[in-house]
């Protein structure tokens, strides 16, 4: 790869990684709001702490619908020194699926308009400038320039080889969620909701494969469209207004 185009492969990861920040922010918020419109608290668990461990013991779960709590009282008059963690109701299927699908549309989005806004632009500017015969054409530019954030998303994925035969710990699949984290409900409609990579088959991790040739392909595009001075965006709202 050109040393050009080498930098401008990691000014575009460096596009990438803010789009992850972003969209874990957005994920976050969306939970949040699913939690507190679809879900309810529907009891709690009771812990108390132990001294000699230095850490909380699990005591007993309470659900609202059972009526009042009078374990509680008992063990308080005991001498425990109790805990309560509240838990909710889990949303019904249809509404999960909705916010999944709508959180991963618009994390989707957010990341290939900041390619869009980068590559695009510059197939743009290099079609002219290839005219006016200031540099040499090259139509694989935008997959060359995508290549970094790739290799980026790539090695958290080949690790995933080396945790599923153990030579790793498990946990670089988090490491791997956060790396392609505007794929996130995807992800996690392959795998489930485990976050344990012996849980997960061989079969699935290939599944998670083309995921990961998603941001290559999206430069190769987006410059190309560029370069050939198509924008598919202002077409799509002509075509409306018209």
């Amino acid at each position: 790869m050109e040393n050009s185009n080498l930098k401008l492969g990691f000014k575009l990861l460096g596009k990438y990684i803010f789009c992850l920040v972003m969209v874990f922010f957005i994920n976050i918020s969306f939970s949040m709001i699913i939690t507190a419109v679809a879900t309810e608290n529907i009891g709690y668990n009771v812990s108390y702490y132990d001294d000699a461990t230095d850490s909380l013991v699990h005591l007993y779960t309470h659900y609202n619908e059972d009526g009042p709590d009078t374990k509680y009282v008992e063990y308080e008059s005991q001498g425990y020194s109790l805990s309560v963690q509240s838990f909710r109701s889990e949303p019904n299927k249809i509404t999960n699926i909705l916010f999944l699908t709508v959180c991963q549309i618009i994390m989707i989005v957010i990341v290939f308009l900041f390619f869009c806004n980068m590559l695009f632009y510059m197939g743009d500017s290099d079609c002219n400038k290839v005219n006016f015969g200031q540099i040499k054409e090259d139509k694989l530019k935008g997959l060359k320039i995508g290549l970094v954030p790739f290799v980026f998303q790539l090695i958290p994925y080949l690790l995933l080889f080396l945790g599923k035969l153990g030579i790793i710990k498990n946990g670089i699949f988090l490491v791997f969620r956060l790396f392609n984290f505007y794929l996130n409900p995807i992800i996690m409609a392959i795998v489930g909701n485990t976050t344990i990579l012996a849980d997960i088959s061989w079969g699935r991790i290939f599944a998670l494969l083309p995921l990961i040739l998603i941001t290559p392909v999206m430069s190769f595009i987006l410059y190309y469209l560029g370069y050939q001075r198509i924008n598919v965006l202002e077409n799509m709202v002509y075509k409306k207004e018209k």
